[in-house]
C-alpha cells in the first residue's frame, strides 16, 4: 500500500508544481524494485500512465536541473525493460531526450538522456532511423568533447555512437573522424572499467578505417592491450579480433601493423581469444 501512496502522490503532484521537494520525492525512486516500475507501467482505468507525465514535465521545467536529473534516472529504470522502452517511444520520448541533450550542459541531465536513448534504439530500429535523420550523433560528440573524460558520460556516448555508426553510412562517416578515433583510444587507455571498454569497442567496431588514417597503430595497440586486460569478456575478444581485422584488410600492405599483431605481445593475446571467437580469430589470422 505505501508503494500505490506514495507513487500517486508523485503523479499528483508532477501535475500541479515542480520544485525542489518534488524533484527529492522522485529521488528516491530512481533505485526501485521491479514490482515498482511494473506498477508504474500500468495506470488506473481511467488515469495516464506516468510516462508521458514524466516527459510533458521534463519539458516544463528544463531549467530545473535537480528535478529534470531525477526525473531522467526515473525513466532510465523504465527503460530497462521491453515495456518500459514501448512506453517511452510511444509517449515521444526519443525526441524529448534528444531535444534535451542539445539545451543543457547538465552533465547530471545528459548522462541518463543518452542511457534511455542507447536503450531505446537498442530495441527500436523506426528509432534509431529517427535518430538518424536528426544528426543526433553531432550533439553526442559535441557533449563528449565537453567533457572526454567523464566515465558515465564516454559509456553512454560510445554505446548510442556504435548504435548510430552501424545504422546509417553518413553517420559512420562522421565518426570515423581521426579526432574522435583518437579520443576513444586515449579513454580507454585512461579509463580502465568493462563497461565502458565494452561500448568502446563496439563503437570502434562501427568505425570505417580508410587508408591514410594515421591511427592504425596506434588503433592496434590500444585494442590488443584491452584484449589482454580482459581475456574472459567476449564482447571485448569479438570486436578485438574485428576492428584488428578492418585494420589489417584496409592497410593490406603495412608491415608494422601486421607484424604488431602476429609477434609478441600480439601473438599471445590472440592465443587467448575464446573459443566463442576463434572464427573471426582465424579470419584475421589468414590475412596477416
Amino acid at each position: 500500500m505505501k508503494t500505490y501512496a506514495y507513487i500517486s502522490l508523485i503523479s499528483y503532484y508532477l501535475e500541479l508544481i515542480f520544485n525542489h521537494s518534488i524533484s527529492c520525492l522522485i529521488q528516491n525512486l530512481t533505485v526501485v524494485s521491479v514490482d515498482t516500475i511494473d506498477f508504474l507501467l500500468k495506470p488506473k482505468r481511467g488515469e495516464e500512465s506516468i510516462v508521458p507525465v514524466l516527459l510533458n514535465a521534463i519539458q516544463e521545467n528544463q531549467n530545473c536541473v535537480d528535478f529534470v536529473s531525477a526525473t531522467c534516472r526515473l525513466l532510465l529504470n523504465i527503460s530497462l525493460s521491453k515495456k518500459g522502452v514501448s512506453k517511452i517511444i510511444n509517449a515521444g520520448g526519443g525526441i524529448v531526450l534528444q531535444d534535451l541533450i542539445k539545451m543543457t550542459q547538465a552533465l547530471e541531465v545528459v548522462r541518463p538522456s543518452l542511457s534511455i536513448l542507447h536503450n531505446l534504439a537498442y530495441g527500436s530500429a523506426s528509432l534509431l532511423g529517427e535518430l538518424v535523420k536528426i544528426d543526433c550523433a553531432s550533439s553526442i560528440i559535441a557533449t563528449l568533447r565537453s567533457s572526454p573524460k567523464d566515465h558515465d558520460l564516454c559509456t553512454a556516448s560510445f554505446g548510442l555512437l556504435g548504435l548510430l555508426g552501424r545504422a546509417d553510412k553518413d553517420t559512420r562517416e562522421t565518426i570515423s573522424n581521426q579526432k574522435i578515433i583518437s579520443m576513444v583510444l586515449d579513454t580507454i587507455q585512461e579509463i580502465k572499467m568493462l563497461n565502458l571498454q565494452v561500448k568502446a569497442f563496439s563503437l570502434l567496431n562501427s568505425i570505417d578505417y580508410t587508408v591514410g588514417n594515421e591511427l592504425f597503430i596506434k588503433t592496434a595497440k590500444r585494442i590488443l592491450d584491452s584484449m589482454q586486460d580482459y581475456p574472459g569478456d567476449r564482447e571485448i575478444q569479438y570486436n578485438g579480433c574485428k576492428i584488428l581485422l578492418k585494420l589489417v584488410t584496409a592497410a593490406p600492405k603495412s608491415r608494422a601493423l601486421k607484424t604488431l599483431i602476429r609477434t609478441g605481445s600480439g601473438k599471445k593475446c590472440l592465443s587467448l581469444v575464446p573459443n566463442s571467437c576463434r572464427c573471426v580469430r582465424d579470419m584475421l589470422l589468414r590475412e596477416l
